[in-house]
């Protein structure tokens, strides 16, 4: 579901579903774009960034009868671009509730200080800026 192109154009190819991306398994180096495939197969394309960011939030109902599968809301596609403190994140919705403004495919787009990308909190598994002191890179 992610496809990477290193500054060195060397490319990696990520996971074919979204529970499975392939993140995690991307080597960490200098990355020039990360192409985020969408749920109606175009593309969200993010470059120019020192590091970037690429996890899905998942969620499991605890209450109720039945199974209590894990479920994945959404898809978020990160990056600190040179010069800022502030992390650009991208929300790809994957789940549409009845209540909810969002559709399967919505693209929100925010801005948050670094260390506070996730509901305030900072995340981990940063990728493009090889530095070994930081406690957020993989």
């Amino acid at each position: 579901m992610i496809y990477i192109i290193y500054q060195d154009n060397t490319t990696y190819k990520g996971g074919k579903s979204y529970s499975d991306l392939g993140w995690s398994k991307a080597p960490n180096k200098p990355i020039k774009q990360v192409y985020l495939i969408l749920p109606d197969g175009n593309f969200l394309v993010m470059q120019g960034c020192k590091k970037y960011n690429c996890f899905v939030e998942v969620t499991q109902n605890v209450y109720g009868a039945g199974p209590r599968v894990p479920i994945i809301e959404n898809v978020y596609l990160m990056g600190i671009k040179e010069g800022t403190n502030a992390v650009n994140s991208y929300r790809v919705s994957l789940m549409q509730y009845k209540d909810s403004k969002y559709k399967i495919g919505d693209i929100t787009r925010r801005e948050y200080p670094i260390g506070k990308e996730f509901r305030g909190q900072p995340t981990i598994g940063w990728k493009g800026e090889v530095d070994e002191s930081s406690p957020n890179n993989s």
